[in-house]
């Protein structure tokens, strides 16, 4: 990762596995806004569980870097095994909890929220909490799960698409909620948005699978970005970005929704945008 200056709009972050294991589960927060939350969790194989749980007023977004996962809707009901570049939706209020599927290697998993800061984000515990929680989360008598209402998770999965003499091509796997929208993007050398637009209602965060990227922003900062690391947008922050690799670029791109703003709107800065002219986010 390198900048030309200390100082930017923009915020780079990268993902580093841990050396070692202490505990069941580490986690690395990676970028933190008003609205938008993006890191991942490294799970050993056994001890890494959590509860049958939800969250009240927030979106989330699971997926899968490294190994394998399985998630459940219930407390007993598999809903779903997951490996690399594949993973789960889960709306507002959707129970859930998961675990390392694979006996042998730790999972490494991203995980997207966004809060509906218009409501109060509950922990809502559909079982007792594992010993593992006791002290992070407050203890409180379980919910029903046959009295709770809720839209269901919904499975998601990338398949590298080729480009086919294109420059870009946009998989979104995820706009079915509020507030998060999750999708990747894989460009060809040279390709991308070059030019500066931003997001009037929403704060956004990158993440390279592969390949390299430059970013700019309205200040003329340039951050470059390899595998593993990524940057993240705060609302109306002007950027523009390229790919720069003979390789294939691919992103995650994480689009994430302020209720307290009327309208989101992208608004074309640089006439070269080529997003303007791709009619691309």
């Amino acid at each position: 990762m390198t900048q030309t200056l200390s100082e930017s709009a923009l915020q780079p972050f990268a993902y580093v596995p841990p050396a070692t294991m202490n505990h069941p589960k580490a986690t690395m927060n990676l970028a933190r806004g008003e609205v938008l939350g993006f890191g991942v969790q490294v799970v050993q194989p056994n001890g890494g569980e959590t509860n049958l749980h939800a969250h009240a007023a927030a979106e989330s977004l699971w997926f899968v870097l490294k190994g394998r996962a399985r998630f459940y809707d219930t407390v007993d009901h598999l809903f779903g095994e997951y490996g690399p570049m594949e993973g789960v939706a889960i709306p507002r209020a959707a129970p859930y909890w998961f675990e390392a599927a694979d006996g042998d290697e730790n999972l490494e998993i991203g995980h997207v929220t966004v809060v509906n800061k218009n409501a109060q984000n509950h922990r809502l515990n559909f079982s007792p909490l594992v010993e593992r929680q006791a002290g992070r989360h407050t203890e409180a008598k379980s919910r029903d799960l046959s009295k709770h209402n809720a839209k269901p998770m919904y499975s998601v999965k990338y398949d590298s698409p080729a480009l086919d003499g294109e420059v870009m091509k946009v998989t979104q796997l995820w706009d079915g909620g509020d507030m998060l929208q999750f999708s990747v993007e894989k460009i060809g050398n040279g390709g991308g948005n070059p030019g500066l637009h931003s997001h009037t209602g929403s704060e956004g965060a990158w993440f390279v699978l592969c390949g390299a990227v430059r970013f700019t922003d309205k200040a003329g900062v340039i951050s470059e970005l390899s595998a593993n690391e990524g940057v993240f947008i705060p609302v109306g922050e002007a950027y523009g970005f390229e790919s720069i690799d003979e390789e294939p670029l691919e992103m995650l791109h994480i689009k994430a929704r302020d209720v307290r703003i009327e309208s989101s709107e992208r608004l074309d800065i640089d006439p070269l945008s080529r997003g303007a002219a791709d009619k691309v986010s």
